[in-house]
């Protein structure tokens, strides 16, 4: 039977209107791809011009000298492992009470946590970025990053770095170990050739002689750094849009003390969604728990919810925008391929387990003084020997 003219214009109309659809469609993901493409190549260009500026890894070996200073002698103070809790009167808690505006790290009169760097009065003081010297690769399947919390609140200043992490990830295995470097620790630093407390490495000579102390006294191998601040943690926890946090009573009561631009967290022991400020908060809190030891336990803690969250991720462009977003909240010397791959095998490449640590680690340390500095004196070749142990599981 033959088409009346009204069916073949009627056909024709569907195939104009398909043909329109197509074309939408067509333009929609041309725009996509491109945005897509535009934020990678930006991305790529801005890590390029970061890690161009960062500090660098030099083919040199670390020069320390045939005779170095002796560690000074230390005044132990407490019994091997001893490590107060909430309720003790020890000194280093200061006042265990919760107050609106307190936080003990911005305390200038806190005998316990002076401002570094300081000057000893035999010239060694002041800030003089290192670079970082080469190291033999212990393990090629292993990328260890040192991540650097700085108490810096301009771009005017350096600060100290509040927070010293090991990110180390192994992709043979893919297996995730996360270990904190207590700021207190009395170690010999080869860039000043003086002992001194682990974070005044930072204050003197940044991510470079950092680095390089940790890799001379724990016999590592840290090549890699992010450094971040305190307005880059705040940032770029709201980039992924907070992260769900396990907190007591009393950690809640401490956030809520501090972070007043926001809704009060319910007193309700559990999970709660955190903001940027909130997370900063808790990150920082030493009040709650054992001083330091809980402050640094619940900072690998939020780094294990923080990878969580980034495998959350749906799709590779939405990673990049992701990577594009935190250029701006951080620096690092990792170049643009090697933060792209190593977050392409984290988020895309299935499950992986993750391990935490603290060093010193249990049955290596006393608290002591040094003078009228309060450090935490370590047994350096066993926490060699237990790092290389829980790393490499050499």
């Amino acid at each position: 039977m033959e088409k009346t003219v009204t069916e073949e214009y009627s056909n024709e109309k569907k195939k104009k209107k398909k043909g329109l659809w197509w074309k939408i469609i067509l333009i929609v993901l041309g725009c996509i791809l491109l945005v897509a493409v535009g934020t990678c190549a930006t991305f790529y260009f801005k890590a390029r011009a970061m890690s161009k500026n960062a500090v660098k890894v030099i083919e040199e070996m670390l020069y320390v000298p045939d005779e170095f200073p002796e560690v000074p002698t230390l005044i132990e103070i407490d019994p091997p492992d001893y490590i107060p809790d909430g309720n003790d009167p020890d000194p280093r808690l200061d006042d265990p009470d919760l107050y609106p505006d307190d936080d003990p790290e911005y305390d200038p009169n806190d005998p316990y946590y002076w401002p570094e760097p300081y000057d000893p009065g035999d010239g060694s003081g002041g800030y003089n970025p290192t670079p970082i010297y080469n190291t033999s690769d212990i393990d090629r399947d292993v990328i260890n990053i040192l991540i650097i919390g700085t108490d810096r609140r301009s771009e005017k200043e350096n600060g100290r770095s509040d927070t010293m992490m090991l990110l180390s990830y192994n992709k043979k295995t893919r297996s995730a170990k996360i270990v904190s470097f207590l700021r207190d620790c009395y170690v010999y630093i080869p860039g000043k050739n003086r002992w001194n407390r682990l974070n005044a490495a930072y204050s003197w000579g940044g991510p470079g002689m950092l680095i390089n102390t940790i890799n001379y006294n724990f016999g590592l191998d840290i090549k890699r750094y992010i450094r971040v601040d305190f307005n880059g943690v705040v940032s770029l926890v709201d980039a992924v849009g907070g992260l769900d946090v396990e907190l007591t009573v009393r950690e809640i009561q401490y956030i809520n003390s501090g972070v007043r631009d926001v809704p009060k967290i319910p007193l309700e022991a559990g999970v709660h969604h955190l903001n940027g400020k909130q997370v900063l908060r808790h990150a920082r809190n030493r009040r709650v728990g054992s001083v330091d030891w809980s402050r640094t336990e619940r900072q690998r803690k939020l780094m294990y919810s923080l990878l969580e969250r980034a495998k959350q991720e749906p799709n590779p462009v939405t990673l990049m925008s992701l990577l594009y977003q935190l250029t701006d909240k951080l620096d690092t010397n990792m170049s643009a391929d090697d933060m792209v791959n190593l977050a392409v095998d984290v988020v895309f490449g299935g499950s992986f387990s993750m391990g935490n640590a603290a060093c010193p680690f249990k049955g290596t340390w006393n608290y002591a003084w040094e003078g009228s500095m309060a450090v935490i004196h370590i047994d350096i070749a066993a926490n060699k020997a237990k790092l290389k142990q829980f790393l490499y599981g050499k």
